[in-house]
């Protein structure tokens, strides 16, 4: 019997061992009832082996093709020209007639051959929305994606404590740009954050955003990878995320432990031997021009996350929580703060939201990529030319993705339905994937220490 009849004609749905309430999994026990995965020295040993695609893609197509019930997941009602959408509640429907045509589909799609539908997503006219990649089997909680050359690399979560506290480690994937994997990386910790050096093109990984963090730098070519670690920390919480700017890189203060904020929502990193050696750039209390208002106000960053670099090369800081951009145009001494508070447009009027990734078109040509960290899934958003120079947002707190105004900080929703969307990046491809980063002089960034493996 072909893997993926197998799989949906299981008498359970089919569901990882962790996600089940242990009320649940006893019943099962007392039931006898086989599970498509158990585990074993805390690994999972899968049951059916499926070509080129995990079990949680498989699923995709078998919610596609059939019913889903509590209890089972079972062959809908086929018919020579298609699925019959019927759903019942409560009891089991027992598996009809199969028509050639779906099972023909089916192999298709376990061969890779045909992309997975997008169930239960909308994205408004003219965008389109796309299934890039499910989460590998035993992965889940996909957030932060970065691409370089022709490959996109996905730092997934599994539900860890975000101060490494259980011990347990977060896996880096890297996908071939049609979602097949190529390689997956271990790193200690609860991944959160992911860029790569356009010097030296070594993928960073930042673990552990409330307490004791660390940092993985990657070397996707060899595959080796080296770990570095911080001392205490002068805000009291972890690091999220970094951008690189002019030979330097810049990292998000996250987690603080005081309100108001008296240390750094921005530091500047350097390596030194195996340790990262940090210094304050942005104060959790800064002034700031608001930028709708022109008034100048102060901050009180009580939630660093996300960062990116805007057009112009300015850092925009996430302060997620309190539902706001920071935008820091040469950081420094005499750097310039703007502050930027963020809605969208409701029923009842503007309300506050909060975001996390925000991504800007860097040309016509190219698609978005989000991941969302509910629904274990990587989607691809494409439009036939963007406008340069746009932003986008995973607005968390919609939660849906929209296009930011980034004068008034409206949100725009552009595509619905999502559950937690959060890493987010706009892959150019008006250009040859082997030129995505413009390589900085290398004489002048020697004296940032970082290392090339």
């Amino acid at each position: 019997m072909p893997a993926l009849q197998r799989l949906c004609l299981e008498e359970r749905t089919y569901r990882t061992w962790e996600e089940e309430s242990s009320s649940s999994r006893q019943k099962a026990e007392k039931k006898q009832i086989p599970h498509p995965v158990q585990k074993a020295n805390g690994i999972r040993n899968d049951i059916f082996v499926l070509p080129r695609i995990g079990k949680a893609r498989a699923l995709e197509t078998c919610r596609e093709m059939f019913t889903l019930y509590s209890q089972g997941c079972f062959l809908k009602d086929l018919t020579s020209t298609g699925l019959a959408h019927r759903k019942k509640r409560g009891k089991r429907k027992t598996m009809k007639k199969i028509s050639l045509l779906v099972l023909s589909l089916a192999t298709l799609v376990l061969s890779g051959t045909f992309a997975l539908p997008v169930l239960g997503q909308t994205a408004t006219a003219p965008y389109k929305l796309s299934v890039f990649a499910t989460a590998p089997a035993g992965l889940s909680a996909p957030d932060s994606v970065i691409v370089l050359h022709d490959h996109v690399f996905v730092g997934y979560g599994d539900g860890h404590l975000p101060d490494g506290s259980d011990g347990l480690n977060s896996q880096v994937v890297d996908f071939k740009m049609d979602g097949s994997v190529a390689y997956i990386y271990t790193v200690p910790g609860h991944n959160d954050g992911l860029k790569v050096d356009p010097n030296t093109h070594l993928l960073w990984a930042l673990q552990n955003e409330d307490a004791s963090p660390n940092l993985v730098i990657i070397n996707t070519e060899t595959h080796q990878q080296k770990l570095y670690t911080f001392g205490p920390t002068p805000h009291g919480g972890g690091y999220d995320d970094m951008v690189f700017r002019d030979c330097k890189v810049y990292i998000s203060a996250s987690n603080p432990a005081n309100n108001p904020n008296t240390g750094p929502g921005i530091v500047s990193a350097r390596l030194e031997g195996s340790t990262v050696a940090v210094e304050p750039v942005l104060a959790g209390t800064a002034s700031a021009i608001d930028i709708p208002t022109d008034a100048t106000i102060t901050l009180n960053l009580q939630d660093p996350d996300s960062m990116t670099l805007d057009p112009l090369g300015n850092i925009v800081l996430d302060s997620q929580g309190d539902q706001e951009l920071i935008i820091v145009s040469n950081p420094g001494p005499n750097q310039r703060v703007l502050h930027l508070p963020l809605s969208y447009q409701t029923s009842s009027g503007p309300m506050s939201v909060e975001v996390d990734d925000t991504a800007f078109v860097t040309s016509s040509q190219g698609f978005l990529l989000f991941a969302d960290k509910g629904l274990n899934t990587v989607y691809t958003i494409s439009k036939q030319a963007f406008a340069p120079g746009t932003a986008y947002t995973a607005a968390d707190g919609g939660p849906f993705i929209g296009r930011l105004d980034m004068t008034t900080g409206v949100i725009t929703p552009i595509v619905t339905g999502v559950s937690n969307p959060g890493g987010m990046v706009f892959v150019d491809t008006s250009k040859h994937f082997g030129d995505d980063f413009q390589k900085e002089d290398g004489d002048a960034c020697r004296d940032r220490g970082w290392d090339s493996h």
